[in-house]
């Protein structure tokens, strides 16, 4: 690929100063993927593989003077979102960004160690709010919570009446296969089933999905297509070592 045609993809999350999730690991996602990275900051956070201690809030203005100077400056292709302080805050964010652009939102409710990002959820408002993404990436229990549905399969039903739904079953436990499922208007799209990987459970494995398919996007393939290119980047995360934290592809020209 032409280093002058890689596309300029923005990451808008919080900070993990071990890289392995979050901003960091956004942008390195994004890079390994061809694409070029630009990082806004929503959150400093205090947390490294293992464990998560706590977080400051980024100011709601200084997110968005950082998507001002760097979108006036590189006019980026696509935007993934992680986590917010509240659903407030992540309606500011999207309705700030340029007119029609393509957003993917990775709905970050809570840490793996339990700690809440979002105290309340407005459910009534959160259709309108969910018009403004080509892709959101819960997993099941986010997918329940922002429907208030029991089932996740229902819980994507009712959220892909609003836009596409990419449900991902890798957190779910150990079996031989796990499966992402796409929902688009109510209904089940494409299951994407996959090989267990014994020891791929990885820190930032979520961020890492939602980010390498917002590239693919920006690089002008198909929702299906960058979901394709996503699993086959992440495949690659999951399998570079045994440990918690995944080593990156690296893009080659």
């Amino acid at each position: 690929m032409d280093q002058n045609n890689r596309p300029w993809v923005s990451t808008i999350a919080g900070l993990d100063p071990s890289a392995g999730a979050g901003l960091l690991a956004d942008i390195k996602t994004i890079e390994g993927m061809g694409g070029r990275a630009l990082g806004v900051c929503t959150a400093i956070t205090v947390q490294d593989d293992l464990s998560f201690s706590h977080l400051e809030w980024t100011r709601t203005s200084l997110i968005l003077d950082q998507l001002k100077q760097t979108c006036d400056r590189f006019q980026p292709s696509a935007f993934k979102i992680g986590i917010t302080e509240s659903q407030s805050v992540l309606k500011t964010i999207a309705g700030s960004l340029p007119d029609h652009p393509t957003i993917v939102w990775d709905p970050v409710l809570s840490s793996s160690t339990g700690f809440q990002f979002w105290q309340a959820i407005d459910h009534q408002s959160l259709p309108a709010l969910l018009n403004a993404f080509a892709l959101i990436t819960p997993n099941e229990r986010e997918a329940c919570q922002l429907s208030q549905k029991e089932q996740a399969g229902e819980g994507a039903e009712w959220l892909s009446q609003f836009c596409p739904v990419l449900i991902t079953g890798g957190h779910e436990g150990a079996h031989d296969t796990v499966t992402d499922t796409l929902y688009i208007k109510g209904k089940c799209i494409k299951k994407y089933t996959l090989p267990y990987i014994p020891y791929g459970t990885k820190h930032g494995s979520g961020c890492a999905l939602s980010s390498a398919i917002t590239t693919a996007l920006a690089q002008g393939h198909s929702l299906e297509s960058a979901i394709v290119k996503g699993h086959d980047f992440v495949r690659r995360f999951l399998t570079s070592n045994p440990s918690l934290m995944g080593q990156h592809p690296s893009f080659v020209a």
